[in-house]
């Protein structure tokens, strides 16, 4: 695996782990609940390290704003109990899923409880990263606000 990069920001171990860069550009913002730890990521090998300094972080702030009715490209489980949830399709593009505008009040990152592993964020959030190069390898999507 010489060579090989990772994203700024990824999933390891099911947890959210992001670059010294990304991280940098995330403590510039309300974070509310947030915590980062530094890791140590290891290649295949479980011996080699990448390179670069690296974060788990733990986002506990959560809003309510999900609007089903207006949204699209998402699925629901089939249990009983969590047909508020929605799993988004992979496929999913910019303006699939619409948020309420109360979702712009308070942190400029967050999950929402009704959106299966969603992490949100501000557009000044979204503008920062951009401009700092760190969504590129990333699938981000603009989502819509009413309200």
């Amino acid at each position: 695996m010489q060579g090989k990069t990772l994203k700024p920001a990824h999933v390891a171990s099911e947890f959210l782990t992001v670059s010294r860069e990304f991280l940098d550009v995330l403590e510039r913002f309300d974070l509310g609940l947030f915590k980062s730890l530094p890791v140590t990521l290891l290649k295949r090998d479980k011996t080699t390290p990448f390179e670069g300094e690296w974060h788990a972080i733990w986002v506990g702030t959560r809003k309510d704003g999900f609007l089903r009715e207006k949204s699209c490209n998402f699925e629901v489980p089939p249990y009983e109990d969590t047909k508020h949830l929605a799993i988004p399709h992979r496929n999913a593009v910019d303006g699939d899923f619409v948020f309420d505008a109360a979702v712009v009040e308070g942190a400029d990152l967050w999950r929402d409880q009704n959106f299966s592993q969603s992490l949100l964020l501000s557009d000044r959030l979204h503008t920062a990263l951009r401009d700092a190069g760190l969504l590129k390898k990333l699938q981000v999507l603009c989502c819509p606000l009413v309200g």
